[in-house]
């Protein structure tokens, strides 16, 4: 009966001590103030109390939940002029992406020429949602780069691609996947 009165007791104790530490975490409190409110120095059940729900909610609630895998294809490059960048969600809730990649934000890097580009019209345009596990592709034409009209036709080109991502999302996202592999095209007319 003793062990059970114990346990008991144990359970309220825990249950109140939780629920002043989500009441301090709705009120979005300093946890310095939480910590001061418990007076640690005095309780060791209390100090462990603490660490065991800061590890708890850390763990729970500091968790990436948004993460892009993308993949840039090359395969229709040479015939079809247009490099393919895949985006895939493989965080566990919705993202909002851009419906489309403007061709500005891919850059054909030869050496260490990177164009700086500010597009805010032609660069940021209407966005769509894609769900955990969906991956939606964007078909961007080389010929719409910029340094595509520098290129001369007949020509065989060695380049890295860069995508500038900052108007992919206007979420906080952990994004990669990106291979930085050396891409040889052949400039043809792409009509």
């Amino acid at each position: 009966m003793q062990i059970f009165h114990f346990f008991n007791l144990l359970y309220l104790y825990l249950l109140r001590e939780y629920i002043i530490f989500v009441e301090s975490q709705l009120l979005r409190l300093n946890p310095i103030y939480y910590f001061n409110y418990l007076r640690l120095k005095k309780s060791p059940m209390k100090q462990i109390l603490f660490i065991l729900f800061m590890l708890c909610s850390s763990f729970f609630f500091g968790q990436k939940k948004c993460t892009l895998k993308l993949e840039a294809s090359t395969a229709n490059l040479q015939s079809k002029g247009v490099v393919e960048l895949t985006v895939t969600n493989v965080g566990n809730k919705k993202i909002k992406i851009n419906k489309t990649f403007s061709p500005y934000r891919m850059q054909l890097k030869m050496g260490n020429y990177i164009a700086d580009v500010d597009c805010f019209k032609d660069c940021i345009k209407k966005t769509t949602k894609i769900k955990p596990g969906q991956t939606y592709t964007y078909p961007i034409p080389i010929k719409e780069t910029i340094q595509y009209p520098k290129l001369i036709t007949g020509r065989t080109y060695q380049f890295h691609l860069f995508f500038d991502l900052i108007d992919l999302t206007n979420e906080d996202c952990n994004i990669y996947g990106l291979k930085d592999e050396e891409i040889t095209y052949t400039k043809v007319n792409h009509d």
